[in-house]
């Protein structure tokens, strides 16, 4: 609580830089700090915020039910190929419709982005149900810190994948890059009970696009719903109530 926390540095092919990293099982508080995924030597990938399933090996594990409050900010580092703000993966897949994953909670956080990196996601929610209230991700007008120039270059300011969440009162801003999207919906289907989890947003902004270092944007896309290739036919892929979707 109350710390400034820093990934530190990595090179080299498959490096990845994190701020901080619960994983199997582990709750941690993650309350009023300031965290980036590194500086110095930039790694392949980098992440601020990191709450897991997975063990530090990558085996899979026990859902990590990590509460993050009140942060002062949320930064994944540069990276050569990819940097996310925050990342709370659970284990839903193969559970049922009551699994709660990883991040109990994700609540009044001013500042979660993604640092520079060709692929930015500032948010990813997956496989998980966390209630997300009144943050903001990524930060205007130009959220992200920098794509570069390049028209595959990519930002996504939050991704939901297979999750139940309440999503209420955030900003949701994507930054300038070629190709942007501010709500990446994915419904997944849970094989344990066929369940097909569908969040509730209400009273959210997403605002996509901003005009990129190397021009205008390819694609600006505010909200992109769709399934996995597994999700059951006419399945719900959500509730939206008082919401803004704009592009710019």
């Amino acid at each position: 609580k109350s710390s400034t926390v820093n990934g530190g540095t990595a090179l080299g092919s498959g490096s990845l830089t994190i701020g901080v990293l619960a994983s199997n099982g582990c709750a941690l508080r993650i309350e009023s700090n300031s965290v980036v995924g590194g500086v110095g030597q930039v790694p392949t990938s980098s992440a601020g915020v990191v709450c897991t399933s997975n063990d530090v090996n990558g085996a899979a594990g026990a859902n990590s039910a990590c509460e993050v409050v009140s942060n002062r900010s949320i930064q994944g580092g540069p990276g050569t190929a990819a940097s996310t703000g925050l990342y709370c993966g659970g284990n839903c897949a193969a559970g049922v419709a009551s699994c709660p994953g990883s991040c109990a909670e994700v609540r009044l956080n001013p500042s979660i982005l993604a640092g520079t990196a060709p692929t930015q996601l500032h948010g990813i929610i997956e496989n998980s149900s966390p209630k997300v209230e009144r943050n903001q991700f990524g930060v205007g007008p130009n959220g992200a810190t920098g794509c570069g120039a390049g028209n595959t270059n990519s930002v996504t300011a939050l991704r939901l994948w297979g999750s139940s969440s309440q999503v209420v009162n955030n900003y949701v801003v994507t930054g300038a890059c070629a190709n942007t999207l501010a709500l990446d919906l994915v419904a997944h289907r849970r094989s344990g009970d066929n369940s097909v989890p569908s969040p509730d947003l209400h009273s959210n902004t997403f605002v996509a696009g901003e005009v990129s270092s190397a021009g205008s944007p390819v694609t600006t896309v505010a909200a992109s719903l769709g399934g996995d290739g597994t999700v059951i036919a006419k399945a719900s892929v959500g509730t939206f109530r008082n919401n803004i979707f704009t592009v710019r």
